[in-house]
């Protein structure tokens, strides 16, 4: 019994020294940047600049469960898949590309088509979604928030140019 603890806590210790900086796994090709499985922790690991999302000690979160987070007892793993966050974009009517970045998850820039009040074409792109990504993942907010946040953008860049 004591060696299957041990090969669980490597396991664990293993997992929890991953994150989204180092981590992303492809998982049919490893050109197949959009299909792929990224690994964050809550609370982040290894990370020594100021955060710009929420902190785990405000979500709402068992009590028992935040006091195993501040003491080092649990670390909550996130596993996310790219191409799910990108087919959501889609649907919504963006067009999604994803562009590699050495030792990082991809890059995902997000691109719209759309027409003001006189019919004239007008195109936008969102770069570093990344903050608001990184947000969504660490505040366990459902990939809705993301899109709205999107979407938002979307109507900002359309109606500055009516």
């Amino acid at each position: 019994m004591k060696a299957v603890g041990n090969v669980a806590n490597h396991a664990l210790a293993s997992l929890a020294s991953m994150n989204a900086a180092a981590m992303s796994l492809p998982i049919i090709s490893p050109r197949d940047t959009r299909n792929a499985l990224v690994i964050d922790s809550i609370p982040p690991s290894g990370v020594k600049a100021a955060e710009l999302h929420l902190p785990y000690l405000l979500l709402p979160l068992p009590r028992r469960a935040i006091l195993d987070l501040i003491a080092e007892r649990l670390e909550v793993i996130v596993l996310w898949n790219p191409a799910r966050v990108a087919q959501a974009l889609e649907q919504e009517g963006f067009s999604v590309e994803f562009r590699s970045r050495a030792g990082t998850s991809p890059a995902m820039i997000v691109a719209w088509k759309d027409s003001d009040v006189e019919g004239r074409q007008l195109q936008g792109e969102v770069h570093d979604l990344d903050r608001h990504l990184r947000e969504m993942i660490m505040e366990l907010l459902p990939l809705t928030y993301l899109l709205d946040i999107v979407k938002a953008m979307r109507v900002a860049a359309t109606a500055g140019f009516s």
